[in-house]
């Protein structure tokens, strides 16, 4: 549906630095669990949208986010190259917010 009217949004750019760690364990040889602990601070992230002429305000994430993630992968009985990968991650700060994997 268009409605004759003109939109423009801006690429988004983004500093950001992200240190963490990742531990896991093998309960068997078909499946592991995993655990990782991380830390992210975006130093700035900026983007906009025009509609109309009229300019929006900068939308910016600048700040810190603390991340958490858990998972099991599963390599299926008879095959060696394929894995499943069953996780989440939750994040908590500026970022926030929770994914799934499957």
């Amino acid at each position: 549906m268009t409605s004759g009217e003109d939109y423009y949004l801006s690429s988004v750019n983004s500093s950001r630095i992200k240190l963490g760690v990742r531990a896991g364990w093998e309960i068997h040889p078909k499946n592991k669990f995993y655990t990782g602990l991380a830390y992210q601070y975006e130093f700035d992230s900026k983007s906009y949208a025009v509609h109309d002429g009229i300019r929006t305000d900068t939308a910016s994430i600048r700040g810190s986010s603390g991340i958490l993630e858990l998972g099991w992968i599963v390599k299926p009985y008879g095959n060696d190259t394929l894995s499943v990968d069953f996780g989440a991650i939750c994040c908590v700060g500026k970022s926030c917010g929770v994914n799934w994997n499957f």
